[in-house]
C-alpha cells in the first residue's frame, strides 16, 4: 500500500472518529440526534427547550438536502404555554416535516407541542395530562383579575381549537375535557380514537 493511500485512510479515520465524537457530544449534552435527526424534550417546557430546538432544527435542517423528517421525542411535564407555543411556531415553520413521539410523559403544555407534529406515536406506557390553564398570580390587583380571567379564557379556547385542527374531535370534546375541577390523566391508547395519537408502539 502507497504512503499516499495509506494517509488518506488515516484521515478518513480520523475524519470519521472527530464526527462520532461531535455527534456524540450534541446527544448526551443537547439532546440532539444527528444521525437519526431527533431532538429529545426532556422535562420542563422553557425557554431553554424553545433554544434546544431551534438550535436542533437549524442543525438538522441546514443541509439543502436534507429533506428527511425530524422528530422531536417528548418526555414531560409541561411547563409555560408560551414556550410551548413558541415550540410549535418553530416545528410549523420548518423546512422539513417534523414529527412528534413521546414516551413516558406527555402533560399540560407538552400535549401542545405533541399535537404539532405531522405523524404523532406514542408509548404504551405514556400518560398524557389534560386540565384548565393555571397560574400563580401572587399580589395582584383586584381590578387585574378581569383581564387574566379574559386572557387565559382566550388561550384555552386556542388551545382546544389547536387541538380540533390536530385531531378528530372538535374544539368542544377538548373544552369540555379540561373544564374539569380535576386534573385529567390518559393513558396514550386511549387517545388513538381522538385522532390525536397517530400510533402506539
Amino acid at each position: 500500500m502507497s504512503l499516499v493511500k495509506t494517509r488518506v485512510i488515516q484521515m478518513a479515520n480520523e475524519s470519521s472518529l472527530a464526527l462520532f465524537e461531535i455527534q456524540t457530544k450534541l446527544l448526551i449534552d443537547h439532546g440532539i440526534d444527528f444521525v437519526n435527526r431527533r431532538i429529545f424534550i426532556n422535562g420542563e417546557i422553557n425557554s431553554d427547550t424553545v433554544n434546544l430546538v431551534n438550535q436542533g432544527l437549524t442543525l438538522l435542517t441546514s443541509n439543502g438536502e436534507a429533506k428527511e423528517p425530524v422528530t422531536i421525542v417528548i418526555n414531560s411535564p409541561g411547563g409555560s404555554i408560551y414556550d410551548a407555543w413558541a415550540i410549535v411556531a418553530l416545528l410549523k415553520s420548518a423546512s422539513v416535516d417534523i414529527n412528534t413521539e413521546t414516551i413516558g410523559s406527555c402533560m399540560s403544555s407538552a400535549t401542545t407541542v405533541f399535537a404539532a407534529g405531522k405523524k404523532r406515536r406514542a408509548s404504551q406506557f405514556t400518560y398524557f395530562l389534560f386540565h384548565q390553564t393555571s397560574v400563580e398570580l401572587g399580589n395582584i390587583k383586584q381590578a387585574d383579575t378581569k383581564v387574566i380571567y379574559q386572557h387565559f379564557s382566550e388561550e384555552e379556547q386556542t388551545y382546544c381549537s389547536f387541538l380540533a385542527e390536530n385531531s378528530n374531535k372538535p374544539a368542544k370534546f377538548w373544552r369540555e375535557l379540561i373544564k374539569k375541577p380535576i386534573d385529567i390523566y390518559v393513558q396514550a391508547p386511549k387517545l388513538v380514537k381522538t385522532g390525536l395519537v397517530h400510533e402506539i408502539f
